[in-house]
């Protein structure tokens, strides 16, 4: 996700933001469970670790140049 300079978390706000536009009304849990694949909470508990000190430099050296 740092390639691309956004999270999934950006990604299912985006996502429900565009599909409220095109007249569909889903939550933002819905949105969560389509970008994710599964529920927010599974997703988590199955594959979320924490991010290592390099993962964080190269983050922060990202959001540093906005």
């Amino acid at each position: 996700m740092i390639t691309g300079q956004f999270c999934r978390n950006c990604f299912y706000k985006w996502y429900k933001e565009a599909a409220t536009e095109l007249g569909e009304d889903i939550t933002l849990e819905q949105a969560q469970e389509i970008i994710y694949g599964m529920p927010y909470a599974d997703y988590k508990a199955r594959y979320q670790t924490p991010a290592s000190p390099e993962k964080l430099a190269a983050l922060k050296k990202i959001h540093a140049a906005e």
